[in-house]
């Protein structure tokens, strides 16, 4: 369906804010980073909607906050490339970490599992997942993390090496999920993990081994 000039300048820069933010977001806050009104926001997003370009779900709460689920919007995922995606993933890793020492890194993991929560497109979730492991490798005593980097980048030379990063993914992320009594997330995102992998075609399993290469020789 054809969109005005207004709708398209405004899906532009939803579709760059997502990337930024990598997860669904409440018209409210569409509102507040594209400097709009609230109503006109929401009032947006339904027309784009409408119009197939943008899709909205819900998104529970984050564990011990009270209130409702929220309606949240993204851009349709066939609008999102996989090299686009997994840019936006690579920024946000690397920020974290050079801002995330070892206080705040529970935070980045409680973040990480909300917004994995939310996400339903197989490269932004896979991204994302591995992202949350990567991000804890600096806080590792250094003869550990530069073991587990080895190992990361002889499998991704494998087909098996998804099941390589799933496992320390469980070693490094467990203890903390136990903490936080977020264990049964990460069980369920394991599993979406594996579902979204065994669906990915073979050049976009090349595009996210890459992805990781990158950021660990960032590290």
């Amino acid at each position: 369906m054809k969109l005005t000039h207004r709708q398209r300048d405004f899906l532009e820069k939803f579709r760059e804010l997502y990337r930024k933010v990598g997860a669904p977001l409440h018209y409210t806050e569409v509102a507040q980073h594209l400097g709009v009104g609230k109503i006109t926001a929401y009032e947006m997003l339904r027309t784009l909607e409408r119009k197939g370009v943008v899709s909205s779900r819900y998104r529970k709460q984050v564990s011990g906050e009270p209130g409702r689920s929220q309606v949240v919007f993204c851009p349709k995922e066939s609008s999102e490339s996989t090299s686009g995606v997994l840019e936006a993933e690579k920024k946000r890793v690397l920020a974290l970490l050079r801002e995330t020492d070892e206080k705040t890194r529970s935070q980045a993991l409680d973040a990480y599992l909300a917004r994995l929560q939310t996400l339903n497109d197989p490269v932004s979730f896979l991204a994302s997942a591995i992202g949350a492991l990567l991000i804890n490798l600096p806080s590792l005593e250094s003869e550990a993390r530069d073991r587990i980097e080895e190992v990361i980048k002889a499998s991704l030379q494998k087909d098996s090496w998804v099941h390589v990063v799933a496992g320390i993914a469980v070693v490094l992320l467990g203890a903390q999920a136990i903490e936080h009594g977020t264990a049964v997330q990460l069980v369920n995102i394991l599993g979406k993990y594996y579902e979204h992998f065994a669906a990915l075609p073979s050049d976009k399993k090349a595009e996210l081994a890459e992805f990781v290469k990158e950021v660990i020789k960032a590290i």
